[in-house]
């Protein structure tokens, strides 16, 4: 399934993700040394700035790959074709701003959508590696579409995953095992694990 076309798209979308960041923090760092000279536009500082925000614009506006935004259409309208950029997307699962909301939208529409052996497979993958990861919006959505890629791999995985060292891939596991066997679940952190200080992307 990941072919070198694949890889090349991955490392593609991660290579973006990377210049959204370290773009916005450009600005940020470009943004404190110009406040005190903003009434001087012509200053070194705002010179600086206005080519910070630039650049930052320009990444944020080419932080996905080409066709993206096209294919979760496809998806939305439950066309297998957008699978093409969105699940490379979501394998390399980017962090970056924005990229929290485009992952929502994919598992949302991803459950209705027809699957082949591999790609049911290689979502199994991801979902295990979402669990293995960090706290996300909408991770609901992710035990969701674990229903309709259910599989007694999926859960051994699951299971294993339950005996991590760390409380929140434990607590995700027992969140999505819970939603696959259709039981009440408690959304709330386990005794004892600190509250999440990264922000959900």
């Amino acid at each position: 399934m990941r072919t070198a076309e694949w890889e090349r798209l991955r490392l593609d979308i991660l290579r973006r993700g990377v210049e959204v960041d370290a773009a916005r923090q450009a600005l940020k760092d470009a943004n404190r040394e110009a406040w005190p000279k903003r009434h001087n536009p012509q200053s070194p500082a705002m010179i600086i700035f206005r080519a910070a925000a630039d650049r930052c614009r320009h990444a944020v506006h080419e932080s996905f790959p080409t066709g993206f935004w096209e294919d979760v259409e496809l998806l939305k309208r439950r066309d297998p074709a957008g699978l093409r950029t969105t699940l490379p997307f979501l394998d390399a699962d980017p962090w970056f701003f924005r990229s929290g909301y485009a992952k929502a939208r994919l598992v949302r529409y991803l459950k209705n959508v027809e699957l082949t052996h591999d790609q049911a497979a290689l979502l199994r993958e991801i979902l295990v590696q979402v669990v293995e990861s960090r706290d996300r919006e909408k991770f609901e959505d992710y035990c969701k579409l674990a229903r309709k890629v259910d599989s007694p791999s999926l859960r051994l995985e699951l299971q294993r995953c339950l005996e991590s060292d760390r409380l929140d891939v434990k607590r995700r596991a027992e969140w999505m095992l819970a939603i696959l066997n259709s039981k009440r679940v408690e959304w709330r952190l386990l005794p004892g694990e600190p509250t999440p200080r990264q922000s959900f992307r």
